[in-house]
């Protein structure tokens, strides 16, 4: 879904007009890139905080990591969202006749810091949305696209039981010079401040950790808005690059990876919150 969404933000630039609001592959259906716009549209109230965006270049891996963060003011709840994408891309080759061959080779991608900023603006979208409500309009999507009569669903807002992802205030900084650099800390109520571990459990869960995963690792509230994520375990190839896409995570976050630190000594992320 990934790479059809990149599909859909290049056909944006190019000015032309994305009709599919959803995807359905090999049964597993989901909004798309324009799908989650439109329903950001729809249901108003939606935005992205300018001076939290963020693309930089990292020369270690070759990749464009970017993060911005979103605010729904009607559910006052407010996420980060991140995205990774590979400054060079897989291309066919091709053959002196023009068809497509079996083999590919490396070219650069003059549209990855676009697609890595598009993608991360996504991802804070969608986690500021709640669950109940992509998947009625993602019923609505299917239902509008099968030509059956169908009522655009309703975001009656913050009533009843709350989604568990919400908070009831917006995120604050702790000086402007925080914000400008990318690090924000978790909402604020009545000088309450939200748990940092369910905090970042929430980040860890939005940028596709499974909770398998999330059991290999431990999390420290270190005091002065800093939080030490330490892997329990060795996070070796057996667990298709953890290690790695939480590292990518984490700096998206500002936060590092420090060696030698932890409880066991081997090595913890450090991150704010």
């Amino acid at each position: 879904m990934d790479a059809a969404d990149e599909q859909q933000i290049l056909k944006e630039m190019e000015g032309e007009i994305v009709k599919d609001l959803y995807y359905d592959v090999n049964g597993k259906k989901g909004l798309s890139y324009v799908g989650v716009n439109h329903m950001s549209f729809k249901i108003g109230g939606i935005k992205i905080i300018p001076e939290s965006v963020k693309v930089e270049y990292d020369k270690d891996t070759d990749e464009y990591v970017a993060s911005v963060v979103a605010c729904n003011e009607k559910y006052s709840l407010t996420r980060a969202g991140m995205s990774v994408q590979p400054k060079m891309m897989d291309v066919y080759d091709r053959s002196p006749s023009g068809q497509k061959l079996d083999t590919m080779h490396k070219e650069y991608d003059r549209f990855a810091r676009i697609k890595a900023l598009s993608k991360a603006q996504r991802n804070a979208i969608k986690a500021v949305m709640p669950e109940a409500l992509i998947a009625a309009y993602l019923d609505y999507f299917i239902k509008l696209k099968q030509g059956g009569r169908t009522q655009q669903p309703r975001d009656e807002g913050p009533i009843g039981m709350k989604d568990p992802r919400k908070v009831d205030a917006d995120f604050k900084v702790k000086d402007e010079g925080h914000l400008e650099k990318g690090a924000v800390i978790p909402p604020e109520q009545d000088g309450n401040q939200v748990d940092p571990v369910s905090f970042w459990l929430g980040i860890l869960r939005e940028n596709g950790l499974t909770e398998e995963e999330i059991g290999y690792l431990e999390m420290h509230d270190l005091g002065g808005y800093q939080m030490e994520i330490e892997p329990n375990t060795f996070l070796g190839d057996g667990y298709n690059g953890l290690w790695g896409r939480m590292n990518n995570i984490v700096r998206a976050q500002r936060g590092e990876w420090v060696k030698g630190s932890g409880s066991k000594g081997k090595g913890a992320w450090k991150v704010p919150y």
